[in-house]
This record gives C-alpha cells, sequence and structure tokens, in this order.
C-alpha cells in the first residue's frame, strides 16, 4: 500500500449491494434483447435480455464485484446484472476507474467458489487526491491499451505461423497425376495397406467419470490431441481389469489417430510404451499394416489437408444436428496415395516445417505471457505510488 496517501476504510467510500437471487440466472440470458447482462464471467457481455424491472443504470457508472470469480467490471451503460455479483457506488471522493484497478490490484485469497467480498470489504483503499487518481487511472488505460495490442499481435503472429504450415501442407497435398493413386480407406483395408479403422467402445460398455482411476489405462479423447501428439500422461484413465474386458478400442503405437465426433478433422500419431491404450467413441484408430506401402506420417499430415478436412465435415454434416462421421462413412473417404520415396520426402519436409512452426509459436506464446505479466507490475508500481 502507498505510503504516501491517506487510506480508508473500504466500506466508508464504497456503498455495495449484492445482485444475490435478484440478478438474473444464467438459464434466463439470450442470444439478443434489449439490455446487456454483465456478471462475474470472463467476458465484459455474457448475454442478452428484455428483463426491464432489473436494469441497473450507472450515475455515471458503477464497478462490479464477482463474488466467486474475482473478476472486476466498469460499467458506463444501463445493464442487468448476473447473479452473485456485487454492484459498488463509489462515493465523491473516489473515482469508479480508480476502484477497478484498485480491486484488480487486491491480493484476494482463492477461496474457490465461496464468496470473496467479505474479504474485500475488511481492506483500505488509499485515496490520493481525485486529480492524482485521474492521472494514475489514464496511465493505466493506456498501458494497458498497449499491452493488449502487443498480446494480439503476438496471437497473429501464432495465427500466421499455423496459416503458412497450412499453406504449405495444402500445396503438397493439391490433386496431381501421375504415379499418385486416389484410393478410399476401404481400398487401403481390401488392399492390406490398412487395418480397417475401429473407434472407441460405444453404449453400456463405454467407460464414464465414475469409472477412471488416478493410475492406470490411457483413455484417450479430442481434447487429448496437441500439436500432432496423444498425450497419455494427463489424459483420463481406467484401470487395467476393465481396460482388458472391453471390446474395441484399443490403440497401439503408432496409430494415427482422427476425431470424428463433434471436433471432427484432429489428428495425432499415437506413441506409447503400453502395450495400448483405449480410445473413446471420440477417436478413430488408423493402423497402417504395410508401411511399404503407405507411412503413417505421411496418412498423419493427409489428414490435416484443407481438402480432405473439407470431405469429412461434408459427410460428417449431411443430415445430422451434431458433427459425426461413423466408421462406415469414413471407408469412402480418400486419400491420395504418392510412391513410398515421394511419401518420405513430402513427410520430412512437414516434419522440418511444424517443427520450425512449433518453435515460432512456442516462442510467441512465452512472449505473449510475458505481456500479459506486466499487468500486475504495473498495477503494483501505481499502488505502491511509483507512477
Amino acid at each position: 500500500m502507498s505510503k504516501r496517501w491517506p487510506t480508508r476504510p473500504f466500506e466508508s467510500v464504497v456503498d455495495s449491494r449484492g445482485s444475490g437471487s435478484t440478478g438474473l440466472p444464467t438459464k434466463l440470458w439470450s442470444e439478443s434483447g434489449s439490455y446487456p447482462v454483465i456478471g462475474q464471467g470472463s467476458e465484459q457481455i455474457e448475454g442478452w435480455t428484455d428483463r426491464q424491472d432489473l436494469l441497473v443504470t450507472p450515475n455515471p457508472s458503477i464497478v462490479l464485484y464477482g463474488g466467486h470469480t474475482r473478476r472486476v467490471k466498469r460499467v458506463t451503460t444501463p445493464f442487468v446484472p448476473g447473479p452473485n455479483v456485487k454492484l459498488l457506488q463509489p462515493h465523491s471522493g473516489l473515482d469508479s476507474a480508480f476502484l477497478t484497478y484498485f480491486l484488480m490490484h487486491l491480493p484476494i485469497e482463492n477461496r474457490g467458489y465461496a464468496d470473496h467480498f467479505p474479504l474485500v470489504r475488511k481492506s483500505l483503499i488509499p485515496l490520493p487526491p481525485l486529480s492524482e487518481q485521474r492521472r494514475i487511472v489514464d496511465i493505466l488505460d493506456k498501458t494497458f491499451e498497449n499491452i493488449a495490442i502487443a498480446s494480439a499481435n503476438t496471437e497473429k503472429n501464432i495465427a500466421n505461423a499455423k496459416e503458412l504450415f497450412q499453406s504449405e501442407l495444402d500445396a503438397i497435398f493439391e490433386p496431381r497425376g501421375g504415379e499418385w493413386e486416389l484410393l478410399t480407406v476401404r481400398d487401403l483395408v481390401n488392399r492390406d495397406v490398412l487395418h480397417k479403422p475401429f473407434d472407441g467402445n460405444h453404449g453400456d460398455a463405454h467407460p464414464t467419470r465414475r469409472d477412471y482411476v488416478s493410475v492406470g489405462v490411457p483413455f484417450l479423447m479430442t481434447s487429448d490431441l496437441h500439436n500432432g501428439l496423444a498425450d497419455t500422461r494427463n489424459c483420463k484413465h481406467i484401470s487395467r481389469k476393465m481396460a482388458d474386458a472391453l471390446r474395441t478400442g484399443f490403440a497401439r503405437d503408432n496409430d494415427v489417430l482422427l476425431s470424428h465426433k463433434g471436433t471432427i478433422g484432429k489428428a495425432a500419431v499415437l506413441h506409447t510404451d503400453l502395450d495400448y491404450v483405449i480410445l473413446t467413441p471420440q477417436l478413430t484408430s488408423y493402423r497402417v499394416v504395410d508401411p511399404r506401402r503407405l507411412l503413417n506420417r505421411y496418412l498423419y499430415y493427409y489428414f490435416q489437408n484443407t481438402g480432405f478436412q473439407r470431405t469429412m465435415s461434408l459427410l460428417a454434416g449431411a443430415g445430422s444436428t451434431r458433427s459425426y462421421l461413423g466408421i462406415t462413412k469414413q471407408l469412402d473417404l480418400p486419400i491420395a496415395i504418392p510412391p513410398l520415396p515421394e511419401q518420405r520426402q513430402i513427410t520430412a519436409r512437414l516434419d522440418k516445417l511444424s517443427e520450425t512452426t512449433l518453435i515460432a509459436s512456442d516462442l510467441y506464446r512465452k512472449k505473449s505471457l510475458l505481456i500479459m505479466n506486466l499487468k500486475p507490475s504495473v498495477l503494483h508500481a501505481a499502488f505502491d505510488g511509483e507512477l
């Protein structure tokens, strides 16, 4: 806390009232309406409503504090509050923007879903003159704006790196003749190039949340596929006894995994020292039987080209409200196969490009994290009287 400024008890300079049960419940929010719903979530506006009876009109501004999330929002236009927020109206000697930044800076211990506002009420607020408050707010506004711009540029660089990789990959797999063969998955199965694709157990045999254990056989979902790899460490696990009793879904080292339910077309290569891992019904396993005719990494990269992804999406969305592409339909998916030496060249080229893209993206993410970590440092300086 500043050594230069006087401090006052929180409740002596801020009037507070809770939305509590009077706040609009989440289930009553809409995607459209006359008034924005502002609550304790991550977005400034979380929904819309026509409930004029719950409308709050700031005069001229009001600060929201999320009792559970500890999020702080400053509002200057009419809105409907969400549930479990505190509406804070500063007294005339306290600027609402200054209060907002103070609450963002205030170190409140995370107590999970408990109400954190009682801890806020016990705090002391530094009270420099209003002119000084507004000077500090102006500096923080500009600093946070620059941080947001820098962060957005970093995210754009990550997106550009991914787009460059995708454009190179698509160029490689553009339709071509010559020695390339266009075959369906069914053709490759019939020619003993691929094992017949399979997914995880459906129906009553499908393991559920209550079956998860801390140590056991990896139970892979679409969310466990990251940057072309399957995360077998941080995924869910089931007991070996349960896994052994299942009828299908036994993926093995070097299988190519492809998501076919909900999120369509996410691909990865499985690397594991285990004799098998178990798939959920979200994932299909493609196992190369004859590596003299087809490389598994070539197949992995081919699954990522835009044309193949578009075909998957079209087949998955036909006549369904939720994207799903079953094994039978997957047998009709087309795959262009060049001679093995060319597969090796393509795979080597894309491996190198993929590695470069991942390194660049990782550097950009680290830079983004450093940029975002400037916020608490700047707030600390502001309320230590160093700005």
